[in-house]
């Protein structure tokens, strides 16, 4: 049994440990709570990749930033507080189950050699060789009290290092107490006055008799605090070393992630996402802190199965959004008061980790106010009040709204089963088969054109050129690469999808391969992308994104005049919708230049009808198999007097195992366009991404497909070409790379209206994300014009009355 090494704080600042390559170490961050903890878990995760190529690993399977599922699992049964009960009944699991999924997907994330890879994990780029361990929580140091509990917590780690560095950051208790008060609040405190009171009892629900559930013993004692910890590191198997920093000595949450990434051996410029670190959980003012303490007396904070209450997160989240004013005063013999209680346990602390300092912390009181002031207080409790009133408000409507929905979708619902479900069904049958009949004679009517136009095609010699000299064609074939759009694609899809083409896709002969970077967002990821093109030897054509000139597209309020009319019988899921394509109307030109895919898809096919003599245009994500190629190769050779080639797609659930998938051809999906460069049409670019961008140019060459009866949306009519029907329809398909892990339900033949309503709320949440990063104030004028456009709408309908 090793022996605890005590760290003088300021040597270990200066001279952060190096781990040699052949010892692992654990990095274990305890808090306290309210010494930017959130800011240190936030930078961890956002730099999750960046630190795994270094050899550090911050495990997905503990939790994403905060390391939640660590501390729940470690707890001993029969012991619940609120974050318990909340991942629990999240997970559906009993506390024995759920210890035991945890440690089974620990143990698959932390373990080398044995097949472990980031897919199994849900971690983007979990490491198979790695010399570092970090874990953070702050509950770890105000949730595990008992000796039983951090035993268990220091032997799960024993078991895949060789040393524990345990990091805490320490804080003068009267402050520490008033920066947690808001917190308490966000956790359901309803006594405003509070301050310095024991809230532990509260957040634990159930505990045995012998564990204590006090605040001053188990969280503001910091000597009986760190003895837990030396008591477990004496029995542990493993060298453990506990690092205190005095957070008073610091500035700010900044300093906090600095000295934090000193002891990884790491400055803020070693990591890319860790400059300008967003503050996390700030403090409220006095006005919203009355507020959040009259929705909790209002609300619950818990439901009866355990989850967080959402109505009452959603409140609290909006009173947040406005806790900008005057912070509350504390008596400042109060606050004193409260840390003289605790000048034995700092001394004890200073004297055996501090010795080098005067005093643990600096006793200035200056900054609380000597005597407080009625008037203000009042004040404060009086603008809280209205406030919560008026947030409260605005939820009690929203869900009045959806239950009276809902309600009158079942009363519908009950009707339509008790006298007119025969007569419904009878009404379906009979529209479906008058439509099975018309579209099979649509198909009809367009196969006989399309075989009309070939033959005239051929009688009156219209010939390519490569044709009648003989030679064989050569092929540019070219992918649009966008954004990702979460939720729709998984952030980094594209960079994923993109090498597994560069890896796995061959090469063919007199074929150019070209990719086009289409208004990428992230700098990052475009240069990412370049790199990886020019590394495989490939043409890259880059459209940039303008930051200016996206912020200066105006909006189109002109789609808002119809709200003035909305049916009496609708349901809520059709309001949803209605209010979707609306959204995407009024944001026409923002979707417009930020994706332009038509404009994209144009542009790729001029360069490819000047370099080649045939032009495949296929999204980013598609896949092209060697069998596949020489089939396609092999139809334009067959019939090259046709100047468009439809290409079947097929959707694939995974990327494994494409070299052996079979290339036969699968019309179920929205078809590839191939062009010779004698071809004349274009793709449409008034249509705007994910609004018949592509079925545009189908419909327009009288392709067969369900397109042909969808619903106009856009510009109408469709311009008809020229060489409408002269299409020639390949014989094996290409595969659609998957959008995000886990996607298998929205990659099925029968998800495309899913699919579509997933792509929707994914454009509409870039849309927003792209307004906050170029400053534009979308909500405000957003608000104006949808006002401006109701009332001019209700002015025309009472002029045109009688």
């Amino acid at each position: 049994m090793l022996q605890v090494q005590e760290i003088d704080c300021a040597a270990s600042q200066d001279h952060p440990q190096v781990v040699c390559s052949d010892q692992r170490r654990c990095v274990l961050h305890i808090g306290l709570e309210k010494t930017g903890s959130t800011s240190i878990q936030h930078c961890l995760a956002a730099n999750r990749d960046a630190l795994a190529r270094l050899g550090i690993l911050v495990p997905f399977s503990a939790g994403h930033t905060n390391h939640l599922r660590l501390v729940t699992a470690c707890m001993d049964f029969g012991v619940m507080d609120n974050i318990k009960a909340d991942q629990l009944a999240r997970a559906k699991l009993s506390e024995q189950a759920y210890r035991e999924q945890f440690l089974v997907q620990f143990d698959q994330e932390l373990s080398i050699g044995e097949g472990t890879s980031s897919r199994d994990t849900g971690c983007s780029a979990a490491p198979l060789i790695w010399h570092t361990l970090v874990l953070s929580s702050e509950l770890i140091s105000s949730r595990l009290v008992t000796d039983q509990e951090i035993d268990r917590l220091l032997s799960w780690i024993a078991k895949y290092t060789d040393s524990i560095d345990i990091v805490v950051f320490l804080r003068r208790q009267d402050r520490l107490a008033v920066s947690r008060f808001s917190s308490n609040l966000r956790a359901g405190l309803s006594n405003v006055d509070g301050i310095f009171a024991n809230e532990c009892g509260r957040l634990f629900t159930s505990a045995p008799p012998e564990r204590p559930c006090d605040d001053a013993r188990n969280f503001y004692d910091y000597n009986r605090l760190l003895a837990r910890f030396e008591r477990a590191a004496a029995r542990s198997p493993v060298t453990v070393r506990i690092q205190p920093q005095l957070y008073d000595a610091l500035t700010g949450s900044s300093d906090t992630l600095n000295t934090f990434l000193a002891t990884l051996g790491l400055a803020r410029g070693d990591l890319p996402h860790s400059q300008g670190m967003a503050r996390h959980n700030p403090g409220l003012s006095g006005a919203a802190q009355h507020a959040i303490a009259v929705v909790n007396a209002a609300l619950a904070y818990q439901l009866p199965d355990g989850t967080i209450n959402p109505v009452r997160r959603q409140i609290i989240r909006r009173i947040e959004a406005r806790a900008a004013g005057q912070r509350r005063a504390i008596a400042r013999d109060v606050a004193k008061a409260f840390y003289q209680r605790f000048a034995a346990s700092n001394e004890a602390v200073h004297r055996r980790y501090f010795p080098q300092t005067a005093c643990l912390f600096q006793e200035d009181f200056a900054s609380y106010p000597a005597a407080l002031d009625p008037n203000e207080e009042a004040n404060q409790e009086r603008l809280g009040q209205e406030l919560a009133r008026e947030h409260m408000q605005a939820a009690l409507w929203l869900r009045v709204n959806t239950q009276a929905l809902a309600l009158l979708q079942s009363v519908r619902r009950r009707v339509w089963l008790a006298g007119l479900r025969s007569a419904w069904r009878g009404l379906r049958q009979g529209a479906s088969a008058c439509k099975r009949r018309m579209s099979g004679l649509s198909h009809r009517t367009a196969w006989l054109a399309i075989r009309l136009r070939s033959f005239l095609s051929v009688t009156n010699g219209v010939q390519s050129g490569d044709a009648l000299s003989g030679k064989a064609p050569c092929f540019t074939l070219i992918r649009i690469l966008g954004n990702d759009l979460p939720p729709r694609q998984a952030k980094g899809q594209m960079l994923n999808n993109l090498r597994t083409i560069l890896e796995q896709e061959p090469a063919f002969l007199n074929c150019t391969k070209v990719f086009v970077l289409n208004r990428l967002f992230d700098k990052r990821e475009e240069d990412e992308a370049r790199r990886l093109i020019e590394a495989a030897g490939h043409t890259v054509l880059l459209r940039s994104f303008c930051a200016q000139v996206y912020a200066d597209c105006p909006l189109d309020t002109s789609a808002f005049a119809g709200l003035a009319r909305t049916p009496r019988r609708t349901t809520y899921a059709a309001l949803a919708k209605q209010r979707c394509h609306l959204y995407l109307g009024l944001c026409a030109a923002k979707i417009r230049y930020a994706f332009d895919i038509n404009g994209a898809r144009n542009q790729a096919l001029d360069y490819g009808r000047r370099c080649s003599d045939w032009s495949l245009v296929l999204d980013g994500a598609c896949f092209v198999s060697a069998d596949a190629a020489q089939r396609l190769f092999k139809d334009v050779r067959q019939r090259p007097h046709q100047p468009y080639l439809i290409i079947p797609m097929t959707r694939m659930v995974s990327q494994h195992g494409l070299s052996k998938i079979s290339s036969k051809a699968h019309w179920r999906e929205e078809p590839q366009i191939a062009f010779h460069s004698s071809s004349k049409a274009v793709f449409d670019e008034r249509f705007i991404y994910g609004q018949r961008d592509k079925t545009s140019l189908l419909t327009a060459l009288g392709v067969p497909g369900p397109w042909l009866h969808w619903r106009r949306a856009g510009p109408d009519p469709f311009d008809k070409p020229v060489e409408r029907f002269r299409f020639n329809y390949a014989s094996a398909s290409v595969f659609r790379l998957p959008s995000m892990l886990g996607s298998a339900p929205l990659e099925a033949t029968d998800a495309a209206p899913r699919r579509h309503a997933s792509r929707s709320r994914a454009i509409l949440a870039a849309i927003a994300h792209l307004d906050r990063a170029c400053n534009v104030p979308i909500e405000r004028r957003l608000c104006r014009q949808i006002a401006s456009a109701h009332s001019n709408a209700l002015a025309a309908q009472e002029s045109a009355r009688p």
